[in-house]
């Protein structure tokens, strides 16, 4: 038991840490964003060139913070047992549904 606790452990931390980044790389996005919006309404300093540079690493940044949200949700929903289409499943369901059909297999072969 202690070495499930353990990886769950460490699952959660390592979600935490990318949340963390992923918070940060936002931050940093917003900051780009919000300097690129200044320099293009007071027309300063306005070099072309950089822009692009910043608008193009703004959606790679964009793209990956897209990239990790999915792969987040995709690792909780494998966590909670939940199949992209599919109901999640009741395993104390199947093991009842399991017993009653060994116990009829039992009763049929004899050994009941």
């Amino acid at each position: 038991m202690q070495k499930i606790l353990s990886t769950e452990n460490d699952r959660t931390q390592q979600t935490e840490e990318l949340l963390r980044s992923l918070e940060e790389s936002i931050i940093r996005l917003r900051q780009q964003a919000e300097d690129l919006r200044i320099r293009l309404e007071t027309g300063e300093d306005w070099d072309q060139t950089s822009s692009i540079r910043q608008v193009a690493s703004a959606e790679g940044l964009i793209r990956a913070c897209q990239k990790v949200e999915i792969c987040l949700v995709e690792r909780q929903n494998r966590e909670r047992g939940l199949v992209r289409g599919h109901a999640p499943i009741d395993l104390d369901t199947v093991r009842f549904e399991i017993g009653c059909r060994l116990d009829r297999l039992r009763q049929c072969c004899g050994q009941g």
